[in-house]
């Protein structure tokens, strides 16, 4: 008898310590889910707040795009406050803040190629040729636009038989805007300018101006025998807005192309038009937050 209650007290014991095991089992089950529930509702709430901050950014370069629109409407340049309101890393609480606002208008449009634009056509034929790009590169693009019709992306060129490379090739002079515009001589890069005037000697002489002072007028023309390109001009309608918040673990980035013109009775409208969260068009300005930024919290 007592070996048959040894046995069933054996028993017993095991058992209990098989549920002690399984109560273990699932309270760790639980803890982990809480952990990571809690890990998740962090994560949640610090993206949250880094949106909030990445929004605060583009809002802050609405606010100085339409105050440079009262105040000083004749030029859009690099001498101005709105384009010197970046920040590179900034340190806020919690993390930090990178912001980059930038001309917009200083490339060629492609999305003028839809409407089958000569002078757009010509211009582009050029830069082909200077890029060294295959025969026939500009003649597929322009006829990819005439049927595809506008594109946001100029990445969306591979549609019309290009490479990445070659697209890339291309992204320093081209763009895609929603609507028709001028482009902003205060931001064209220096192969630009001497396609557009063409005339390489002026056109580094005019960067050389530009650089000093900041900003070119029509006097620089004169002073160095270069006519204004058409559809060329001093100031522009739209801009880049590229913030990005790290707060804790999470990073977010708001792409911003701000619209700006003025509407009945000469007010203001100034507005972000198209946004991208994350990954953004080929010609956007690119991130500025550096890896090392990133990291120091």
């Amino acid at each position: 008898m007592s070996g048959r209650r040894e046995s069933e007290e054996g028993m017993v014991l095991v058992n209990v310590l098989l549920l002690v095991g399984l109560a273990a089992a699932v309270l760790a089950i639980m803890v982990a889910g809480d952990d990571a529930g809690l890990q998740r509702a962090t994560r949640m709430a610090e993206a949250a707040q880094a949106q909030q901050i990445a929004r605060g950014g583009e809002l802050s370069a609405i606010a100085a795009l339409r105050r440079d629109m009262i105040q000083a409407p004749d030029s859009d340049d690099a001498t101005e406050p709105w384009a010197n309101i970046d920040e590179k890393g900034a340190a806020i609480e919690g993390g930090r803040f990178a912001l980059t606002v930038a001309d917009a208008t200083g490339k060629l449009d492609l999305n003028a190629l839809a409407k089958d634009d000569p002078v757009a056509k010509g211009r582009l034929a050029t830069m082909a040729g200077a890029l060294a790009l295959p025969p026939g590169s500009a003649e597929r693009i322009a006829g990819f636009l005439v049927i595809a019709g506008p594109i946001v992306d100029i990445a969306e060129l591979g549609g019309a038989g290009l490479s990445a490379g070659e697209i890339a090739k291309l992204a320093p002079y081209v763009t895609a805007l929603p609507l028709p515009t001028t482009i902003n001589l205060n931001a064209v890069p220096e192969a630009l300018l001497a396609l557009l005037i063409d005339n390489p000697v002026a056109a580094r002489g005019l960067i050389a101006r530009r650089t000093r002072n900041g900003r070119l007028t029509r006097d620089d023309f004169s002073l160095e025998q270069a006519a204004i390109p058409p559809g060329c001009g001093f100031t522009s309608s739209f801009f880049w807005s590229v913030a990005e918040a790290r707060i804790g673990g999470t990073r977010q980035t708001l792409t911003s192309l701000i619209e700006r013109r003025k509407i009945e009775g000469g007010t203001p409208f100034v507005a972000a038009v198209v946004r991208w969260r994350g990954t953004a068009p080929l010609q956007a300005p690119a991130p500025r937050m550096s890896d090392s930024m990133q990291a120091s919290r």
